[in-house]
């Protein structure tokens, strides 16, 4: 566990800064194939106060946040593993910022989620770790053979979405989809509350009606009801060098 408070003396007057948490880690690991980083913490609460600060005070927390990245470094014949992640697990912030922008609340005040964790496999063609190599050259150096979408989600003011799936990706194809080696595999999306968020920030003067129906008619060309209220789902597709949609193909 952790605790830090700092007091600020400046011309403005005192300020104050206070933090804690539950606890938290870090590793990193490094040899000749692969490098590993990564982060956490644990229960987090922050506290401002100061002259410059128009509220007594200002109040952020959150359940859980980390970082982790895994990457090979050497030059390989092989798909070597890779992943990252990163993630901010409900997070809140006082009632005094949410009131300068909602002040009726017509926004939900649930914590928000940000998360983001995908492994794959891929190798480098050069030596990344040597300082004659040109990594911004016209030649790729390396290649990504399969992504693994394990999560992603993002959820926040009443909306979420979330996706899952894999992709495996042909280097010997660049030319179907612009220079990117072709993928094949499915990505499941799942979103819910947007409509109702859309019709939240019409309300608040943030979005345009105009603008919500260019959003509108994206999400029909994508997605299809789910199962309950205000829920959308789309399957994106990539099989036989096309694009799929929920099984309409896009390209």
């Amino acid at each position: 566990a952790m605790t830090m408070e700092i007091d600020i003396e400046e011309a403005a007057g005192p300020s104050r800064v206070s933090a804690n948490a539950s606890g938290g880690g870090f590793v990193l690991a490094m040899d000749k194939s692969r490098m590993n980083y990564g982060t956490s913490l644990n229960g987090g609460k922050f506290t401002f106060s100061g002259a410059e600060i128009p509220f007594p005070q200002v109040e952020m927390a959150f359940a859980e946040s980390g970082f982790n990245l895994l990457m090979p470094v050497s030059k390989s014949d092989s798909p070597q593993d890779f992943a990252f992640l990163t993630k901010f697990v409900d997070f809140t912030v006082s009632e005094d910022i949410w009131a300068l922008v909602d002040p009726g609340a017509t926004l939900s005040r649930e914590p928000a989620t940000v998360i983001v964790d995908l492994k794959g496999t891929g190798k480098w063609k050069q030596d990344i770790m040597d300082p004659a190599v040109q990594m911004d050259g016209a030649e790729p150096p390396g290649e990504l053979n399969s992504l693994d979408v394990t999560q992603v989600l993002a959820k926040a003011a009443g909306a979420e979405v979330s996706a899952t799936g894999g992709l495996t990706f042909d280097n010997s194809d660049m030319m179907t989809f612009g220079g990117v080696p072709r993928p094949d595999g499915k990505i499941s999306i799942g979103i819910k509350g947007a409509n109702k968020l859309v019709e939240n920030l019409i309300a608040l003067g943030i979005l345009r009606e105009e603008d919500a129906m260019g959003f509108r008619m994206g999400l029909a060309m994508f997605a299809r009801p789910g199962a309950g209220p205000d829920e959308l789902t789309s399957e994106i597709e990539f099989k036989e060098g096309g694009l799929f949609a929920n099984g309409q193909r896009l390209q």
